[in-house]
């Protein structure tokens, strides 16, 4: 049974540890509590690798729970719910729980990039992890704020941070282009950001608790309550027939329109 009670699995990918091989990663089923990452505990660590969203069983992830249609547990700790009218109007596609809390996020392409403690890339269709960048000098990135994702040319994109760290990777690989550390000056003029894509349908009142969507005359539609928020969240992303949501635990969460 899927999110919405359809019978289909939900992806959730949690992050490795450092230095876990690709057998060892840890999968997180939407009705599996005391998992890593955030919700569970700290998402720090290794980079997240994208898996079946099915159990090891093979089971359905949401097997032996009936969720009511109008409130979905998508991990521990955080709940998706419908407004007042009772039904939710959006379906959960994944969740993805990136290695650290997400300081900047940015769609183009069908991709994903998240800044976190490293750069990552994500499909948009499935939360299949596409590349991991990490530094060259063996330490995390970490900005403080204004942490900028574009593209620099036709096959390559960056993640800049003022006066912290700027990075080049190819588009396809993730493999490191050009690293700095303390960068001079403002933002390269050769890094584009990628435009900020404003979701449809629904408006957002954010706070570290609560995300807050509402229609277009002003009604609560549907929210996403958080117990042990971490982080502020970032802006919600309009992504082709759907939103993208990072919540104050970590989490990525791509929601579809119904």
């Amino acid at each position: 049974m899927d999110a919405a009670g359809r019978g289909l699995p939900v992806r959730v990918v949690v992050a490795s540890p450092r230095g876990m091989t690709g057998a060892a990663l840890l999968l997180c089923t939407v009705v599996t509590a005391g998992c890593g990452g955030p919700g569970g505990a700290s998402p720090a660590g290794g980079g997240s690798s994208a898996t079946s969203g099915t159990s090891p069983s093979g089971s359905s992830p949401l097997a032996g729970r009936s969720p009511a249609p109008d409130r979905i547990e998508i991990a521990p700790g955080v709940r998706l719910a419908a407004g007042p009218g009772g039904v939710l109007p959006v379906s959960l596609r994944w969740v993805v729980v990136p290695e650290a809390y997400p300081e900047a996020v940015a769609v183009a392409d069908g991709v994903v990039y998240v800044a976190a403690g490293s750069f990552q890339a994500f499909a948009v269709s499935d939360g299949a992890q596409l590349w991991s960048a990490a530094p060259p000098d063996g330490h995390g990135l970490a900005g403080s704020g204004s942490v900028v994702i574009g593209a620099r040319g036709a096959d390559r994109v960056g993640a800049w941070a003022p006066h912290e760290f700027d990075l080049t990777v190819e588009r396809s690989t993730g493999s490191v282009v050009r690293f700095s550390r303390s960068p001079v000056g403002g933002r390269p003029p050769q890094l584009q950001p990628f435009p900020e894509s404003q979701p449809e349908r629904f408006g957002f009142e954010l706070d570290l608790e609560r995300i807050v969507a509402r229609d277009e005359r002003g009604s609560v539609a549907w929210s996403i309550t958080v117990d042990e928020p971490m982080v502020d969240e970032l802006p919600p992303v309009g992504v082709p027939g759907g939103v993208l949501v990072t919540t104050s635990s970590g989490h990525l969460v791509l929601l579809d329109h119904r």
